[in-house]
């Protein structure tokens, strides 16, 4: 979970989510700087049994140590909207209609062939 503070009672949590480096993301969206991570210990019948809470603060820093660990930079503003936009026109497929239109626009601009009919 992404939260506001580590402080019982006065935090404001968001999730959850599957692993504890989408939830940094969505810390760091946020504006928040911990981290909330909830181990759900599980029986044999999918009971839970226990449930541990770990909480830890989202160093200052810590992607640009990342990025000289793996050798991978992190993405600037710009970079980041490119692909926030790009993966949103992935998921939201054009409406037949623009499909029609944009096709019947490019033929439209296609030069007039002369064409003689019959060959002779």
């Amino acid at each position: 979970m992404a939260c506001d503070s580590d402080r019982e009672g006065l935090k404001a949590e968001y999730g959850p989510f599957k692993t504890s480096g989408e939830a940094e993301d969505n810390s760091r969206r946020l504006g928040w700087s911990w981290v909330c991570v909830y181990i759900h210990t599980v029986n044999e019948a999918g009971a839970v049994t226990d449930v541990k809470t770990r909480y830890y603060e989202i160093a200052p820093g810590i992607d640009k140590l990342r990025s000289v660990v793996s050798g991978v930079k992190p993405l600037n503003a710009d970079e980041t909207k490119f692909f926030a936009f790009y993966e949103k026109q992935l998921s939201e497929p054009p409406s037949m209609w623009e499909r029609i239109t944009k096709a019947l626009s490019k033929i439209g601009d296609m030069p007039p062939q002369d064409m003689e009919l019959g060959g002779m």
